[in-house]
């Protein structure tokens, strides 16, 4: 009697003393308070046990209670509050237990999960109160409804603070999981750019590269002046195509086409008729983004390991289409084939090819690589609103 008394902040005073004020004000528990990452992976019934304990201290902050009852008595109705409270706590925790577990199994909208919990903590806290008014009063008086409904709702309306509080933690540390995710993948991507950028001034302007144009320009001078001199007009567009690339992060369709031209003309120079080649632009979207050298270094690719192993040298074409939202880019060459070459690649040009292409466009984007007869050929395809 003297818990349900303390509970409901109803005194029966003795001597006429005046009757100490009613509950003080509970402060509901703000789950945001507890360090989740100290916590850590904790049990939540951890947490329902700290809410539990915290609930229970509500008795225990009343103005002028120890001026009618002794410690000891206090500390006793405590005690059999606090188990009466782990009582509600459990069955509450099982109910938000069996809910949750149904709701991630059919799927729903957050409100209907919501109301759910709510209809069943009303439930679950009005038959506990029934069945402890009924146990206090050894059966012998009928519990009160109305009272019972009423502090069922009290109790409904901390366990749904609770559960959305848990769900704002959970969303957070998804979004901290992700936003680590992210910055992880950026850091990543940012290193592989600057690798990138250190690969394609060695790929635009290798030193053996231009010291072998150069001797083939000196030769020809002596040999074949209209030919140096060509070769040298073609090292020129060369180097002005190549150059602002080294400090670009991206550069359009257009500008990818005009250094690829400019490096097989360079080429077709110094191979004469043993290379032949063609570079069209079919499509609408030239001004395009696209990541620098993607194009060159699969020209670069056909030349090395397609037409100069062959005897008779072939033919390349380079060729962008636009058609229904989808950009296509092919490099095909009448070489060797694949696996032709008396040595292969390590494959960190295409590596490369296929980190740019995502960091650039994610998923829109593929590179395949396919036997031609004779050749083979490269296919770039992006497809999606990115275009």
């Amino acid at each position: 009697m003297f818990t349900a008394a303390l509970r409901l902040g109803h005194f029966a005073a003795p001597c006429n003393a005046p009757a100490p004020a009613g509950l003080a004000p509970m402060r509901a528990l703000r789950w945001s308070d507890l360090d989740p990452r100290r916590l850590g992976r904790a049990p939540e019934v951890g947490v329902i046990a700290l809410v539990t304990l915290y609930l229970s201290t509500q008795m225990l902050i009343q103005p002028h209670l120890l001026d009618f009852w002794t410690p000891l008595d206090v500390a006793l109705a405590w005690l059999q509050y606090l188990a009466e409270l782990t009582v509600l706590a459990a069955a509450m925790g099982g109910t938000y237990a069996l809910v949750d577990s149904f709701w991630r199994r059919v799927g729903g909208a957050p409100w209907a999960r919501f109301a759910t919990m709510g209809v069943a903590f009303v439930a679950t806290a009005f038959v506990y109160e029934l069945c402890a008014a009924a146990l206090r009063n050894h059966l012998a008086v009928a519990p009160d409804l109305f009272l019972a409904m009423v502090t069922a709702l009290r109790w409904a309306v901390i366990g749904l603070y609770a559960v959305f509080m848990q769900t704002l933690w959970r969303r957070v540390h998804q979004i901290d999981g992700q936003t680590l995710a992210a910055e992880s993948a950026a850091e990543h991507l940012l290193r592989q750019r600057l690798q990138l950028r250190l690969q394609l001034l060695k790929a635009q302007i290798e030193p053996h590269f231009l010291f072998n144009t150069l001797a083939n320009v000196r030769r020809l001078y002596r040999t074949e002046p209209a030919r140096g001199g060509q070769m040298m007009a073609s090292l020129k567009c060369y180097l002005q195509a190549a150059l602002p690339g080294v400090r670009r992060d991206s550069a359009t369709l257009a500008d990818e086409l005009a250094l690829v031209r400019s490096y097989l003309e360079l080429i077709s120079v110094r191979m004469g008729n043993r290379l032949v080649f063609t570079v069209v632009d079919d499509s609408d979207r030239s001004d395009i983004a696209f990541p620098p050298v993607i194009v060159l270094t699969l020209v670069e690719n056909a030349i090395k390991h397609g037409i100069e192993p062959s005897p008779d040298g072939g033919r390349v074409d380079v060729v962008a289409q636009s058609r229904r939202g989808t950009l296509e880019i092919t490099v095909s060459d009448t070489g060797v084939g694949l696996g032709g070459a008396s040595s292969s690649g390590t494959g960190v040009g295409l590596a490369n090819i296929r980190s740019q292409l995502l960091s650039c466009y994610g998923t829109a984007a593929r590179l395949s690589i396919s036997a031609a007869d004779p050749g083979a050929v490269s296919r770039i395809v992006v497809s999606g609103p990115r275009l």
